[in-house]
């Protein structure tokens, strides 16, 4: 038996890469082979059709390109150049043979030749039933070699044309997919010569010549791709074909329908939007309502409706603002009764304007949200901007200082700053309270932050800590991974099974503990040596390791404690509890004597710190500075005489007046504190300054402030009024708070608070 050869179909779905099947360009053996079970590889080949198709776009696409240009390169995709031009004539035929299907009339010529195939195969049919008469009376003798060939081709037969129809279903149930994914990339050549997919078609007419020239690909494909014959295209595929193709041009056509809309919609809603920019917006509005009368079928109802229902859309688009309707809700114009109306009045009841009046609301509201965003946004930049400044300079700024930016603030946005009377309350706490937190923070190698200096006001520990910040630190992340791993090395060393089980244990206690300031004190010495975190932790992590496997940190080091130090001060406070008196005692104290040499050496010099001594002690006291307590100490216990100290001249003033010259005293805040003095208690400091008026000592009191605040990064200055002005305003505007004296506020602030009190 001669070898069967395999079908186009067959190479197809198979999996075949080739363009064209070698088949089709047999001229010598053509027969075809459908003999195989085709609904089986049907419902396997969805995605090798798809692939097929893409091929068919390919080879379409270059075909259309040569045509244009040369046939080079479609040579080059077909083995032979007589290919090629049995490609073209294929072109030919399918169009001769289908195009009349297309044309007006084309579904009845199509039914018309499908009856007539239907006729012939109702013939063939009489004749099948007379050949398988004739074949079920062979099957029922004794086989022979003619019955048996017989018998063979009746059986071909019936199979191939079975598949043949399978196969033509199949495919026209895919022309939708085809289409559109030949419609996405397949190129065509216009009548007029312009190249493009079917989606660059610039009219109805391009629209049905690009139409058809896709499916006509698609029938080339199906019939001398996929072997089916012209019978069953014309029965199982066309059908299908000029459904779809008919409904694209519906599609097509109410697409276009709705574009043309759209467009003359949009250019009649900028006419109205320019008619909003009149003198006289409600006239503009009533005249564009009469222009497009017509288009709105004569009826004036709708031309409102759908004049509103536009502004509602420029607003919405925020081409027209909430103003520009209110300036139309107040324009006149002419009714049908011939009288001027307000619009507002002569439309107010439309249901329609009360739409418009919705967006409108809904547009305010919007606009005050984006105000408060707005405002809430420059708030933050005012914060973020000033902080930085602050933050920025060596020294904090006084309280004058912020006290006129909160005044700036209220100005601005009308309400007071939280975060300026939190830096002012900042300011009220100890420095050494501030550096306490600092430095267990920075032994604990955290990471520390310039917010973390708010409120200290010593120079030199200021910059100290700026220098510590910019060294850097560890995150809470990289602390808790230090702490993790410190963990497991002692729990290694230590033999312990669990962790839980560790921390029980007196060894891992000792060596867990000492390990970690071991590690902080490596690292931060690193950091110190200009090292990068990674580097300080790795050296940090190698010589703890170190440290810990040597066993120095078995045991806690054995400390003596100054027992003696400690119960004297403890009985020293003591004693003051019980009789505030006992300061006045012209004998040392229980444990006095070295804090006094200590208070000596700080009152004579200003080397050292006041002893901690005297910082206990006057805590029992509301009114006297452990720096008093000092003086007067040395002076009852005759350290030093009377005559040799000088007393506070600010004990002279209000208690308001020493509280800004005795805590966290600045230039600013000695200034502030005469801003509503009577005079006497500034004469008093002049007596015992080396300034001869109250004049010459409020100046150098501003001028410091000036200096300072310069010094501190800050480039501002006080305002100088004349001071019979200055009395004169305080005639008008009777008793102020300092805060409010002109003198103490910055030129800026100054100017707006005498513009907004004498309304100017």
């Amino acid at each position: 038996m001669a070898k069967q050869q395999s079908s186009p179909y067959n190479s197809f779905v198979s999996g075949s890469s080739k363009l064209f099947p070698t088949e089709r360009y047999n001229y010598v053996d053509t027969s075809v082979d459908m003999v195989e079970n085709v609904n089986k590889q049907i419902d396997e080949s969805k995605a090798d059709f798809k692939e097929h198709i893409q091929q068919v776009i390919d080879i379409n696409n270059q075909y259309y390109t040569n045509q244009q240009n040369n046939l080079n390169k479609l040579i080059g995709l077909i083995p032979k150049a007589a290919q090629l031009a049995k490609f073209a004539q294929q072109k030919s035929e399918i169009n001769a043979t289908y195009a009349p299907f297309f044309a007006q009339d084309g579904e009845f010529k199509l039914a018309k030749d499908n009856a007539e195939l239907t006729a012939d195969e109702d013939a063939s049919n009489i004749q099948y039933l007379e050949t398988g008469a004739v074949t079920s009376q062979l099957e029922e003798t004794s086989p022979t070699p003619e019955s048996i060939e017989y018998l063979r081709a009746f059986s071909n037969s019936t199979k191939l044309s079975s598949s043949n129809k399978t196969l033509a279903t199949h495919f026209a149930r895919q022309i939708p997919m085809f289409f559109e994914q030949m419609s996405k990339e397949e190129s065509i050549i216009f009548p007029s010569g312009r190249r493009g997919l079917i989606s660059t078609a610039e009219n109805y007419n391009e629209r049905v010549y690009a139409s058809i020239a896709l499916y006509r690909d698609l029938l080339q494909h199906a019939q001398y791709d996929l072997g089916l014959s012209e019978r069953h295209l014309k029965k199982y595929v066309m059908p299908s074909i000029l459904q779809a193709h008919n409904l694209s041009l519906n599609k097509y056509v109410q697409n276009q329908q709705a574009l043309i809309i759209e467009e003359t919609r949009s250019r009649q809603k900028d006419e109205l939007f320019d008619a909003m920019a009149e003198d006289n917006p409600g006239e503009g509005l009533a005249n564009w309502i009469k222009k497009y009368h017509g288009y709105h079928k004569f009826s004036w109802a709708t031309g409102r409706k759908e004049a509103f229902t536009m502004l509602g859309e420029l607003i919405k688009e925020d081409k027209l603002k909430v103003q520009d309707i209110d300036e139309l809700k107040g324009s006149i114009i002419m009714g049908n009764d011939g009288q001027p109306h307000l619009i507002e009045e002569y439309w107010g009841d439309d249901p329609h304007f009360s739409e418009l009046d919705k967006i409108v609301n809904n547009a305010r509201k919007d606009v005050a949200q984006a105000n408060e965003l707005d405002r809430e946004l420059k708030e933050a930049e005012f914060k973020d901007t000033e902080l930085g400044k602050i933050r920025e300079g060596n020294l904090p700024p006084d309280d004058s200082y912020l006290e006129n930016l909160q005044t700036q603030h209220i100005a601005a946005f009308g309400k007071k700053a939280d975060w300026i009377d939190d830096y002012l309350t900042k300011q009220d706490i100890k420095d050494e309270d501030i550096e306490k937190e600092l430095s267990r923070r920075y032994l604990n190698s955290e990471i520390l932050k310039p917010a973390d200096l708010d409120g200290i006001t010593d120079l030199e520990m200021r910059i100290k800590w700026k220098k510590r910040i910019q060294e850097g630190g560890m995150t809470q992340d990289q602390i808790t991974n230090r702490d993790k791993w410190l963990d497991g090395q002692v729990t290694v060393y230590t033999e312990d099974e669990t962790l839980d089980k560790a921390r029980t244990n007196p060894l891992w206690i000792a060596v867990r503990q000492q390990a970690t300031d071991v590690f902080n004190a490596k690292y931060r010495a690193e950091r110190n040596a200009g090292q990068t975190h990674e580097v300080a932790y790795s050296l940090a992590q190698q010589e703890t390791a170190k440290i810990i496997k040597g066993g120095t940190l078995d045991t806690f080091p054995i400390l003596e404690r100054d027992e003696k130090r400690a119960n004297d001060l403890q009985q020293a406070a003591l004693a003051v509890s019980k009789d505030r008196n006992i300061i006045f005692s012209s004998q040392p104290l229980q444990g006095e004597e070295l804090p006094l040499k200590e208070a000596l050496t700080y009152y004579q010099t200003g080397r050292g710190n006041i002893p901690e001594y005297y910082r206990r002690l006057a805590s029992f006291y509301k009114n006297i500075t452990p720096y008093e307590l000092l003086k007067h100490r040395l002076v009852t216990t005759g350290v030093l005489k009377d005559s040799d100290v000088e007393s506070l001249p600010e004990r002279q003033l209000s208690p308001e007046q020493q509280d800004l010259l005795l805590n966290k005293t600045s230039p600013a805040r000695t200034l502030r504190s005469f801003a509503s003095d009577d005079g006497e208690a500034l004469n008093n400091l002049v007596a015992v300054s080396s300034y001869e008026t109250p004049e010459e000592l409020t100046n150098a009191l501003r001028d410091n402030a000036e200096r300072n605040n310069q010094y501190s990064g800050w480039d501002i200055s006080l305002v100088n009024i004349d001071p019979d002005l200055l009395e004169e305003h305080n005639q008008v505007v009777g008793e102020q708070s300092p805060f409010a004296n002109l003198n103490t506020m910055l030129p800026g602030v100054a100017t707006a608070y005498v513009e907004d009190t004498y309304n100017v």
